[in-house]
């Protein structure tokens, strides 16, 4: 019964503050502090200061680069800082032992690519890391890529593959529609 007197009282306390003024920026003192801070302003959409804490993270912890360079890529694939979204994938692919977070940059950067007007990279980019981005994702941007690149042959073979082998996957749709 104390408890929730409590929690009633620092819910009148909150609701009596003004609104107008700005909270102050969060404070975190360690790596993990800094990625979990930029994983949350990722997902409020402050992408620019995601990519900040994600920066700020990956410098103090080296074992834990891959993870705060996946999440500044998505910061600029949002901010459409395609170049840059490249750089943060590139520390995550060269990361020892190899990511767990690879095959989803490799995505991030290949769309980057295709967005950035660079389909040849693209395309370099998605044969690289075919096994390792989950299917059938992999399959949709070979599709586009070579699309992208001139090869509309090998881009409905794959729009195909998509089409008739997930069936039910959103990525089915976007196939259908290229087809």
């Amino acid at each position: 019964m104390v408890a929730w007197v409590a929690v009633a009282l620092l819910a009148a306390t909150v609701r009596k503050k003004p609104q107008s003024a700005p909270s102050p920026p969060p404070k975190a003192v360690g790596a993990a502090g800094l990625i979990a801070l930029a994983q949350h302003q990722l997902e409020m959409g402050n992408y620019s200061t995601a990519a900040d804490y994600a920066s700020a993270g990956a410098a103090k912890a080296p074992s834990l680069e891959d993870y705060a360079h996946y999440i500044r890529a998505q910061a600029e694939y949002s901010l459409k800082n395609y170049n840059e979204v490249a750089k943060s994938a590139t520390h995550v692919f060269n990361q020892t032992p190899t990511s767990p977070f690879v095959g989803a940059a490799a995505a991030l950067a290949v769309r980057a690519d295709l967005e950035g007007d660079h389909p040849k990279d693209a395309l370099d980019l998605v044969k690289k890391y075919y096994d390792v981005i989950p299917q059938p994702h992999a399959d949709l941007l070979l599709a586009r890529c070579y699309a992208a690149t001139g090869d509309p042959a090998q881009a409905a073979e794959h729009y195909k593959r998509v089409y008739y082998d997930y069936p039910t996957a959103k990525e089915a749709t976007d196939a259908a529609n290229a087809l």
